[in-house]
């Protein structure tokens, strides 16, 4: 059926279309090769075949797994029960032997004849007792003489451990021997005697193990051997069996259990076997007639099968002639109507019905035909039309080739115009998706400009509201001149200076300069200057005051920033300076006749670094006419364009130059300089100074 499809598909293929290309078949496997020169009859015969061998092998794995387990548990039954046998026999022979051994505990004579050693005294007294009566040997041991070693029950002596445990627990010790003539014995030892007053003597009795043997083999149903912890046969009921177990066609079920010796350890292992070959041969009989009766099953199904696929197939042998025909052009061939709903008569049908469809198929594949060269030509038109939309070097080219497809005239011109729209779409895809990527770019250059115009907006707010917090008015006392300047290197900086009145007489001096610039450096600065005012105006010291300032910032310093600061309390009627240095720059005092020194101390450790740490303070009186001068790093640190630095020397010539001049003349000017000779170098550092002169205490003073 599938080789009659194919080829009425490359049939219809070269008639009805052949403006499209003829898709070649997978080539088929060596399976399917096979397949195809097979029937399918025989196909699912040996399918079936298959499965059945399949279950029969499974069904006599299973047999032979469950003869083995069969097995195994018939041997540890008889394990179990062997065990359970020589128990019982072990401790009747105990028994017996204790039994006898009774009247020398009950008789005092015998007890006092061997507590004496008379042993024939002990011997004869037996005698009269009958005690000897189905006892094999009789032997006496003292323990308070020896080790043991006067003691032979059989071919061992009693170990001292034995005898001692005997003694020490009142127990009796039984267990197995072998005797001076190679005899298997039952023996059984106990103490007579009191063990506290030192009279205790062992008395042993030994009984022949062969009946108990024997015993054991009638129970279990077998021969019964007892083999040595050497491997050699100490006694047998049928020795043969056990040298050549081989030598007929028998099947045997060996049991083994080991028999305990009186000393401890195996003194032999007791094994019984047993002839099962009647068993073995129900058994393959019954083994040998499921897999005949399943064969014979077998072969009667793969027969009822064949014989029916053959037939329930024929009616596909004329589907399958019928399709050969119609493949090869022959419509006059028809099909007999197949009764019934199976797949083979649905088969049938479907067939007619292709076969009655056919000349349906050729007119609407010619009414396809015209509307596919319909669809060309509107395609066409089309396409001219998109090219408006792209560049006009992609514009050309489609022109170019839409030209050309009229020039050759293409047979499969459906197909061409296909490829020449696909590349037309993806120029069009080309330059949708640069201008898709100019039009992200520029959505994110403009956010990216808001967000920035936003930024400077709140530094712009930051600036105004940091230089809001300096001070605007000078202290009300009249006996001193202030003038203070700060021009940070970004929207907001980290200096700050400050200058408030702490009483009627005295004003408080600061400048500080925060490690860092921009906002951190400002939130810190606001910090420092809120906490060192608070600290001041209680009226501390400036060395105690910087001491607690340093202290609460370095509590909570997680971002590890640190402040220079230098710290003055003036008097404004005397003229006297405290003062404290935080690590900053040195103040540098001018007196009337323009001449420049520092205050003398050294600067300290900065704050925020180290906890606990006590200011230094220095002392100083300033005369009418002399100015403090207080700065920044920022001043003297500046660089121009060919690297060099600001410095001190620069400065002091600048403050030389303005001595006589007021204090906001000394700061403007010190500024001015600083920016002539940084022109052209962007500013890298906050710039800060402050100028106070002392004008002298009295009403007079202005």
């Amino acid at each position: 059926v599938r080789d009659s499809l194919e080829r009425i598909r490359r049939g219809l293929v070269q008639r009805l279309e052949p403006a499209f290309r003829d898709i070649p078949p997978t080539p088929p496997t060596a399976v399917g090769r096979f397949g195809r020169n097979v029937s399918i009859r025989l196909r699912l015969t040996a399918i079936i075949s298959l499965a059945g061998l399949l279950l029969a092998v499974g069904l006599g794995y299973g047999s032979i797994v469950r003869e083995r387990l069969l097995a195994e548990s018939y041997n540890e039954d008889r394990q179990t029960a062997l065990r359970t046998v020589w128990k019982t026999l072990s401790q009747r022979e105990t028994d017996t032997v204790a039994r006898l051994l009774a009247p020398l505990r009950a008789n005092e004579d015998i007890r006092s004849a061997l507590l004496a050693g008379d042993t024939l005294l002990a011997a004869r007294l037996i005698e009269d007792l009958s005690v000897g009566s189905g006892i094999e040997r009789l032997v006496t041991f003292d323990p308070s003489e020896g080790t043991g070693g006067r003691l032979f029950v059989g071919r061992n002596p009693l170990s001292s451990r034995v005898a001692k445990r005997i003694v020490d627990t009142g127990m009796r010790a039984s267990g197995g021997d072998i005797d001076a003539d190679g005899r298997p014995v039952w023996t059984v030892a106990e103490a007579l005697g009191d063990p506290e007053q030192g009279d205790v003597l062992i008395v042993a009795a030994s009984l022949p193990l062969a009946s108990a043997v024997q015993e054991a083999g009638a129970v279990l149903g077998g021969e019964t051997f007892l083999v040595g912890s050497e491997g050699g046969l100490i006694f047998g009921t049928h020795p043969p069996l056990w040298h050549a177990p081989d030598q007929d066609s028998a099947d045997y079920a060996r049991t083994t259990t080991n028999i305990p010796a009186l000393n401890g350890g195996r003194l032999a292992s007791l094994h019984v076997v047993a002839d099962v070959s009647e068993l073995a041969a129900r058994q393959q009989a019954l083994r040998i007639a499921f897999f005949g009766a399943a064969a014979v099953f077998a072969c009667i199904a793969l027969w009822a099968l064949y014989a029916n696929l053959s037939g329930s197939l024929q009616p596909l042998d004329r589907v399958i002639g019928v399709l050969e025909a119609l493949s090869a052009g022959r419509r006059g061939v028809w099909l007999e109507q197949e009764a019934g709903r199976d797949e083979i008569a649905r088969i049938a049908r479907a067939v007619e019905a292709y076969r009655s469809s056919l000349g349906e198929v050729e007119r609407l594949s010619a009414e396809r035909r015209r509307a596919q060269r319909r669809r060309e030509r509107f395609l066409r038109q089309q396409m001219a039309g998109l090219t408006s939309a792209v560049g006009a070097e992609a514009r050309q080219a489609v022109t170019d080739q839409l030209s050309e497809l009229e020039r050759e005239g293409a047979s499969d011109e459906f197909e061409a115009l296909t490829l020449v729209f696909e590349q037309m779409a993806q120029r069009i895809r080309e330059q949708h998706g640069r201008l898709t990527e100019l039009i992200e770019e520029l959505r994110e250059a403009l956010k990216h400009k808001e967000r920035l115009v936003a930024i400077e907006r709140e530094l712009s707010i930051a600036h105004d509201l940091q230089l809001s917090v300096l001070p605007r008015e000078t202290p009300p006392q009249r006996t001193v001149e202030i003038a203070a300047q700060m021009l940070p290197a970004k929207e907001v900086g980290g200096d700050f200076y400050d200058y408030f009145a702490i009483d009627e007489q005295r004003i408080g001096l600061v400048i500080a300069d925060v490690s860092g610039k921009g906002i951190p450096a400002a939130f810190f600065m606001l910090i420092a200057r809120t906490l060192l005012k608070a600290t001041a105006l209680i009226g501390e010291s400036p060395g105690r005051v910087l001491t607690a300032l340093n202290d609460m910032l370095e509590a909570e310093n997680e971002q590890m920033m640190f402040v220079t600061a230098f710290y003055a309390v003036v008097n404004t009627e005397t003229g006297h300076v405290t003062f404290a240095n935080a690590g900053h720059n040195p103040t540098y005092r001018i007196d009337g006749g323009g001449q420049l020194s520092t205050l003398p101390m050294e600067a300290g450790l900065a704050l925020a670094i180290m906890p606990g740490f006590d200011f230094e303070e220095g002392e100083t009186t300033l005369t009418p006419g002399e100015t403090l001068f207080l700065y920044t790093d920022g001043v003297n640190e500046a660089f121009n364009e060919a690297g060099e630095q600001f410095g001190e020397p620069r400065l002091e010539a600048e403050l030389a130059a303005h001595a006589d001049a007021p204090p906001a003349v000394i700061c403007d000017a010190m500024r001015a300089s600083g920016e002539e000779f940084s022109t052209g170098v962007e500013q890298s550092d906050d710039i800060t100074t402050v100028a106070v002169r002392y004008l002298g205490g009295g009403p007079d003073a202005s």
